[in-house]
């Protein structure tokens, strides 16, 4: 935009002065004068140029910021990430070590019950055993004559009541062993 012409002296009497913009875009300034004759010259004294702006004042480095930000997050995440994992296995650990006891002691509870009622039923079966044999001995000796078959009564009689004391005797895990 251009302004009209005025001196910077109202009162001069040589009409000198400077025609330009004043808008921040100095175009180029024109100098007028008046010569000793009266005559009035003009001339371009040269152009300034545009001055702008100055580049990307701080976009280089908001770029550079950018990027060792992202590359403090990365470290960031790839520690976290780290701590997490150590963390985890640790946590897996201690999970596998709990799972581990609880086995144990699941085993040896069971064990310890299954061993017990074993044993109760061992002890039934070995009570059962000799009372049978007692009742198989009473009835080889309560007929007045000897035949075969009280003579196979005694000897299971005696058979059975041998067996129920040995598995009175002995625990099951003995028992298990000789059946093997």
């Amino acid at each position: 935009m251009t302004d009209d012409y005025t001196s910077s002296y109202p009162g001069d009497q040589s009409g000198a002065g400077t025609y330009g913009g004043t808008d921040g875009d100095q175009l180029g300034a024109v100098t007028f004068s008046t010569t000793d004759a009266g005559q009035r010259t003009t001339g371009t004294t040269g152009t300034a140029g545009t001055t702008g702006t100055t580049g990307t004042t701080g976009s280089g480095s908001t770029a550079d910021t950018a990027k060792e930000q992202a590359a403090n997050l990365k470290d960031q995440a790839a520690g976290a990430g780290g701590h997490l994992l150590d963390e985890a296995k640790g946590e897996a650990a201690a999970v596998t070590d709990e799972a581990r006891r609880q086995i144990s002691d699941l085993w040896s509870q069971t064990r310890t019950e299954l061993s017990d009622q074993v044993g109760t039923q061992q002890n039934r079966l070995a009570g059962g055993l000799t009372s049978f044999a007692t009742q198989l001995s009473q009835m080889a000796d309560a007929p007045a004559e000897r035949n075969l078959a009280t003579d196979v009564v005694r000897e299971v009689g005696d058979r059975a009541d041998a067996l129920g004391r040995w598995l009175q005797d002995h625990g099951p895990d003995e028992v298990l062993d000789e059946v093997r």
